[in-house]
């Protein structure tokens, strides 16, 4: 893919997490207790003195009810209306996050109007971090491996899966894929949004 290959700053998350925040009138002490965190810890992340982990994103994501890759948008000028709902090659957003090498590749057109969300991630070679989701969401999903080999992780659970491989992951199901192989790897994930 030939995209833009934007890193998105931790100033410019915390800010966007806050914003959905107080949108939903959600105090820090409320979402701490409910993803399992210190208020302190929300306040720096929000502040971007701090990044969270991808396990800690997940958490927030669930509990705001806004799509992961929410949290990374920039605001654009509104595209031309005959390609509102498409997203040209070259053009989908790339989401970038520390902890790991993974590559989001932002499918769907604006993502906060869609049902469900829908990515393309790039796994390196031996990225052991490579943690798509370690915690429990409330939204469903279903992947689709285009390229390489994963080993996905399902509760007590352990599967090699590969090119063609597809798959359902219950939403209270605490999941995640790693590449422990030499080549890099693909995968379409498909979640719908916790707000269904």
């Amino acid at each position: 893919m030939d995209n833009n290959n934007t890193s998105y700053s931790k100033e410019n998350t915390g800010k966007r997490i806050k914003s959905f925040r107080l949108a939903q009138n959600i105090s820090l002490s409320k979402l701490a207790v409910e993803i399992g965190v210190s208020k302190s810890l929300i306040s720096q992340v929000e502040r971007g003195e701090v990044y969270p982990s991808i396990q800690t994103l997940e958490k927030m994501s669930a509990a705001l009810n806004v799509p992961l890759s929410e949290f990374f948008q920039i605001k654009e000028d509104q595209p031309d209306e005959q390609l509102s709902s498409i997203v040209m090659n070259g053009k989908h957003k790339i989401i970038l996050m520390p902890e790991t090498n993974n590559r989001y590749y932002v499918l769907t057109p604006n993502v906060s109007n869609n049902p469900f969300e829908f990515l393309l991630i790039e796994f390196p070679p031996h990225e052991d971090k490579a943690q798509v989701d370690n915690s429990v969401h409330k939204g469903e999903q279903c992947f689709y491996i285009l390229e390489g080999a994963l080993t996905l992780n399902i509760d007590d659970k352990t599967y090699k899966v590969s090119a063609g491989d597809s798959g359902y992951i219950a939403s209270y199901s605490k999941h995640s894929f790693f590449n422990n192989s030499g080549k890099i790897a693909k995968a379409i994930i498909v979640t719908t949004n916790s707000i269904l």
